[in-house]
Formats: structure tokens, sequence, C-alpha cells
């Protein structure tokens, strides 16, 4: 376990890191954005999920807040990164495909209808050709926290089931209920900030 960390964490630190990405023009990896912000958001999400622990398990404060915070610390230091790390290589590859179907139809670029349809496969890297005004970083973030969200009803609910004796069946409960709880929130607020960003456009 911990020597398949060390790989994904390499892996991540070569593609943040790689020279043919790393020029002024490059564009935003969404990760540097959204990351901090699930770091600072992890106490609230703890004590929020742990609430939904309390309710189903029938333990204590205290049982519940280790099993919420163990399993939204793997969560956030590990399921988000790796999850993000996958979605890159999805982008990568979906860009040279996308470079090549172009190549072959002879287009100089997509239309704007089929660039609303990419993108949910550009959401991990916002390139510096994409639009300036902000309104993207948002609407990357909504798709992303998606992808998230199952990454972390299936890795909290593994972590929970480490090591303890709750049912499974409950455990797979929790972890639906409270990542349904605690990732509307974020998307919500996501989308409060998509809103007001197309509004002051």
């Amino acid at each position: 376990m911990a020597r398949m960390l060390r790989v994904w964490v390499a892996g991540i630190f070569f593609a943040l890191a790689a020279p043919s990405i790393a020029e002024a023009d490059a564009g935003v990896p969404m990760l540097a954005l959204i990351w901090p912000g699930f770091w600072i958001l992890l106490l609230p999400i703890v004590v929020l999920e742990a609430v939904v622990a309390k309710r189903i398990f029938g333990v204590s404060w205290r049982e519940a807040l280790w099993l919420s915070g163990k399993a939204n610390v793997a969560s956030t230091f590990a399921g988000i990164p790796l999850t993000w790390l996958v979605l890159l290589l999805v982008e990568m590859l979906a860009a040279g495909l996308l470079a090549l179907i172009l190549r072959i139809t002879n287009q100089p670029d997509l239309p704007s209808w089929a660039t609303l349809l990419v993108g949910p496969f550009v959401a991990a890297w916002i390139g510096a050709s994409d639009p300036a005004d902000g309104w993207m970083i948002p609407a990357a973030a909504m798709w992303l926290c998606l992808s998230f969200f199952f990454a972390s009803v299936w890795l909290e609910g593994r972590v929970a089931l480490w090591r303890s004796k709750l049912s499974p069946p409950e455990v797979r409960r929790w972890s639906w209920e409270a990542n349904i709880l605690s990732y509307s929130m974020i998307e919500v607020m996501l989308g409060a900030l998509l809103v007001w960003t197309l509004i002051v456009r």
C-alpha cells in the first residue's frame, strides 16, 4: 500500500513538473486550485459525515468522528489526487485523439457545440487557449467533483470496513449518504460561484 502510494505521488509530481507542460502559457492544473479547498473543508466535512455515521451505526460521537476522520483523510490526501491523475491521463488521450480527428477531417478547430461536449474530458487541466474570463474554473471544478464523489464513496467505504466490525451494507449506506451530503454542499458553492462569474463577465 505504501509503495503504491509512493508511485502515485511520484506520478503526480512528474505530471505537474514535466518540462513540456511547465510553460507560462501551458494552462492551469485544476488540482492546484481545487485540492487546497478540500483541505480547508476537511474539518466541517468530517463533522458532517460523522453525524451521518452516528445515525446509521448508532455509535458514540468519538467513534463517529474517528471513522469519518480517517475515511476523509484518505479520501482527501489519496483519493482526490489519484482520481485527478487518472482524469489527466484521460484528458491527454482525448486531446491526442481529438487532434488526430481534426487532422483527418482537415478541420481547424471544433465547432462551438462540440466544445461543450468535450468539456468534461478537459476539466483536469484548463488549457491556456480556453476562455480567460474565469467561468471555466468553477465549471471544471464541478465536473471534477462529480468524479471525486464516486472515488470518495468507494475509498471511504473501504477505509471504514478496514479492521472494523461494521456491517458492509451499513458502511455502503453511510458512504453514499455522507458523500451525497458533503458533495452536494460543495457543488452548490461551486454552482453559486459559476453563476456569479457569469453575471459579472
